[in-house]
């Protein structure tokens, strides 16, 4: 076994080696030397400073670009480009001069390209690991983003193959899925166009991104929950924008659908990394394990229902054990809140969140020993994803979740269906001293009275049962709440 000395000696030793080697002390003449500057490289604690020493010192690329070129089978594509490629993946080294640094460690090992072609080939055989598959799509993803003019056209050429987004967007890992549907979004429409900044707009951050609010799914998918990519979002200032004209209602209708539903992803996320360790705390949630598939529900011939997928609970319901069999259904007709009717749930599968169905609560099946619960789910795509996996594995969870997406549900469909926004010319056209349109029912004769009273008691004139004068800002906000179709009262009327 390795004591912390004898690794710190192993550091140590492959630092030196690597000093040695970019200083052009050493050379590597053999894939054994090639894969031992790999390991030192990959050993250095800082990225960032390791990036400088490869770039500045004589024969730091040369150096990379030979280590990757002495073994190119597909062993070595596993077990030692993959560590490479995900450590070139640090964020420190992105963000240098916007990319360009990290681009110039990319272009020894694409160009020449026996390294590059070596890497595709065992990516569409796929005889990579999963590793490996997200190194490659991370660096296609990178060739496609930072190249120009005719530099890009093979890599575009590659990402836009069937073959190669086939693998991307179906992978089992979902971080290689995610970076498939960034490649996917930035291939331009025209090879003359290459609009390729995925960060800049909405779509492509993962299976449920899109530029048209309308087609995203209010439930999320496991794609999205395990992207790390911030959501996109339109400032106050865009949407301000004078130039943005009659398109500015869509777009203040496509930002609040965004933002409302990101309050419900977070209550989610936040669930998700209780459920999976991530976050210590206690899920109130029911969890259910050891679930199997028993077959389908479709309802009734006379009343069907969207068909949904039926589980066989192995390890019965926690509410239910030790509850006797004529018992049973009454316990689930008293207690609501056990798998409750359209409620969303997770199903886990090896501890990994697969899919978001809802829970279509039938207390007969429920009830049963061992009980049956029906999923129904948002589209084919997932269903079909789930059943997948569900045939690999036996460690199946469905986890009921706290949030209450019900309360979100109906706002953000209506947001969806929303064309034009009420009130809009007020709300979101009005400048300043523009004068407001008044409301088609105004109350003439109190507004006219009420211009005759200021700083008198007003208790006979509304009604009231108690005193009330207002001096002349309190009597103007009062009039022009009652003469406009929008106002706003900032704290109590005439205090700033």
């Amino acid at each position: 076994m390795a004591t912390p000395d004898s690794d710190d000696r192993r550091i140590a030793s492959l630092s030196a080696f690597f000093n040695q080697v970019i200083h052009g002390r050493r050379t590597l003449s053999s894939s054994r030397n090639g894969k031992l500057f790999l390991e030192a490289l990959c050993a250095q604690s800082d990225p960032a400073a390791c990036a400088h020493k490869l770039i500045t010192t004589p024969s730091g690329l040369s150096s990379l670009q030979a280590s990757v070129r002495f073994d190119l089978s597909v062993t070595f594509l596993n077990n030692h480009a993959a560590p490479l490629l995900r450590y070139l993946q640090s964020p420190d080294i992105k963000s240098i001069g916007s990319g360009s640094v990290l681009t110039q460690l990319l272009s020894p090992l694409v160009d020449p390209p026996f390294f590059w072609e070596a890497l595709v080939k065992a990516f569409i055989e796929e005889t990579l690991n999963p590793e490996a598959c997200q190194s490659f799509a991370w660096l296609l993803l990178q060739l496609i983003s930072s190249q120009s003019g005719k530099n890009s056209s093979p890599y575009l050429a590659l990402a836009s193959s069937t073959k190669i987004l086939t693998l991307l967007l179906e992978s089992p890992d979902g971080e290689t899925r995610n970076l498939g549907q960034k490649i996917k979004h930035s291939l331009p429409l025209d090879a003359s166009e290459l609009h390729i900044d995925a960060e800049a707009r909405p779509g492509g951050r993962h299976d449920n991104d899109f530029a048209n609010h309308r087609e995203i799914s209010i439930m999320p998918t496991a794609d999205e929950l395990l992207s790390k990519d911030r959501p996109f979002f339109r400032t106050a200032d865009f949407i301000e924008n004078p130039e943005l004209g009659s398109s500015r209602a869509a777009h203040h209708i496509d930002n609040q659908f965004r933002l409302l539903r990101e309050d419900m992803l977070g209550e989610i996320r936040e669930e998700l990394k209780i459920l999976t360790g991530v976050k210590a705390g206690r899920h109130r949630g029911i969890t259910i394990c050891n679930l199997s598939i028993s077959g389908i529900n479709m309802g009734e011939e006379r009343k069907r229902l969207p068909w949904g997928i039926v589980f066989k609970v192995l390890d019965d319901l926690p509410q239910l054990k030790k509850i006797d069999a004529s018992k049973r259904k009454k316990l689930l007709e008293d207690n609501r809140h056990v798998l409750r009717q359209g409620s969303m749930a997770c199903l886990l599968i090896d501890n990994a969140p697969v899919a978001f169905p809802t829970i279509y609560r039938d207390e007969v099946e429920l009830s049963k020993i061992p009980p049956n619960v029906t999923l129904q789910f948002v589209d084919d795509a997932t269903m079909s994803k789930a059943l997948v996996l569900t045939k690999i594995s036996t460690d199946i969870k469905l986890v009921q979740l706290d949030t209450a997406v019900f309360s979100y549900d109906p706002f953000l469909k209506r947001l969806q269906e929303m064309t034009n926004v009420p009130l809009g010319n007020e709300i979101l056209h009005w400048e300043e001293d523009q004068v407001m349109d008044g409301p088609s029912f105004q109350p003439r004769q109190i507004v006219g009275k009420l211009e005759a009273q200021s700083g008198k008691d007003l208790k006979n004139l509304l009604h009231l049962k108690k005193s009330a004068i207002l001096d002349q800002s309190q009597m103007e906000s009062l009039i022009t709440c009652l003469t406009q179709r929008v106002s706003l009262v900032q704290g109590p009327p005439g205090q700033s």
